[in-house]
């Protein structure tokens, strides 16, 4: 907190859930663009995560190759799989912050009344602006 404000405090329930589904859904994004850099990783140093464990029974040199390969097929197409999700997260990320958008283009926060949420127009007395901007993470605090 910076020079005396107060917490955030949104208006209704509505647009907390909205917010906390939008954090959520980043979180899984970063897991996911995590796990595509590390199955990466191994691929290029040729490593075998613990997560892809293919058996044979045998030991032979011809056994060995067939596990190199299944390995890297199965790297390969775990990569492919996350990259996938990866797509599918941006676009539901996207969507969710339009609807947090929707829901508080601009929410003023007062410290006299915690609650005040106008429109465009003139406003005193009031401490904090909190714009809903789409260039930036998810919301920008201009101090009046």
């Amino acid at each position: 907190m910076m020079h005396g404000h107060k917490s955030l405090k949104f208006a209704n329930a509505k647009q907390a859930q909205e917010i906390f589904k939008f954090k959520t859904l980043k979180r899984r994004l970063h897991i996911t663009t995590a796990a595509i850099w590390f199955n990466k990783a191994c691929r290029t140093k040729q490593l075998t995560p613990t997560h892809i464990s293919i058996k044979i029974n045998d030991n032979s040199r011809r056994d060995k190759n067939t596990i190199r390969t299944a390995t890297h097929f199965r790297l390969t197409q775990e990569i492919k799989f996350l990259h996938t999700k990866r797509v599918k997260l941006n676009e539901r990320l996207y969507k969710q912050h339009l609807e947090c958008a929707a829901l508080s283009c601009i929410l003023l926060v007062s410290l006299s009344s915690p609650y005040t949420s106008i429109g465009f127009g003139a406003v005193h007395s009031v401490s904090t602006v909190v714009v809903l901007l789409p260039e930036q993470s998810l919301f920008q605090i201009v101090a009046i």
